[in-house]
């Protein structure tokens, strides 16, 4: 749920009863009583938040407040995030077809982009893992939508504490849909901690969701991957 237009998060902030401020989207002037740009283009605009623009992330959001030393990007990544809570739905899938199609998406995109760089043992052992149903059905499978279309499947195992698959299309990437899917598996996971064994492609986004090494790089059956865990 958007809580400004520029993307600050109003309930975080120290200063909100302190200058009595009730938030950019139930004031028509800010706080300080001038003209904030960023508000008047975005209510100009009929836009929620900055977020839902097309000319997003544009270079008056971009520089706001780098004058006076705030960074940017934090705002920046919460109107993407809230965009993206409006467009896209991440949901645990239970029905037998859409886990199908799950399974099928993880195959195409391995295919594309990580059967590359592996031997044909690798190959088969990965593909024989998603035709074992008995494998299958000890997995918790959750899936991202757009659109009505499934774009991007996540699986847990060990009760949710570990990471199976994750696999996103060629247009969900570097979009924060992997981190919602992971958000919504980590916040089932009963666990503390999340593990995985991350492919070598991989290995920088699961770093980039706070995941650290627990040991070198392994191989297995053809597979490569490194050990991972979420830090405590």
């Amino acid at each position: 749920m958007f809580e400004s237009r520029c993307g600050v998060n109003c309930s975080d902030c120290e200063r909100k009863t302190q200058v009595k401020c009730k938030g950019c989207t139930e004031m028509k002037m800010p706080f300080w009583g001038g003209i904030c740009g960023v508000k008047k283009c975005s209510e100009g605009r009929g836009l929620d938040h900055c977020g839902q623009c097309p000319d997003f992330p544009c270079g008056m959001l971009a520089t706001m407040g780098v004058a006076e030393g705030f960074d940017p990007e934090p705002k920046i990544r919460r109107c993407r995030k809230w965009h993206l809570e409006e467009t896209v739905t991440i949901r645990e899938l239970i029905d037998d077809r859409d886990i199908a199609a799950a399974i099928k998406l993880a195959w195409c995109v391995f295919k594309q982009i990580e059967a590359p760089d592996y031997p044909e043992e690798g190959i088969q052992t990965f593909r024989q893992s998603l035709e074992d149903d008995t494998y299958i059905r000890r997995l918790r499978v959750y899936g991202a939508f757009e659109n009505g279309a499934l774009i991007g499947m996540l699986a847990t195992r060990n009760g949710g504490s570990h990471i199976a698959l994750f696999f996103l299309l060629g247009d969900a990437r570097n979009r924060g849909i992997g981190r919602l899917l992971f958000e919504r598996a980590k916040a089932d996971n009963p666990e503390r901690v999340m593990t995985v064994n991350a492919a070598p492609e991989a290995v920088d986004v699961y770093h980039a969701l706070g995941f650290a090494d627990t040991d070198s790089e392994q191989e297995s059956d053809g597979l490569l991957y490194t050990p991972m865990a979420t830090r405590e």
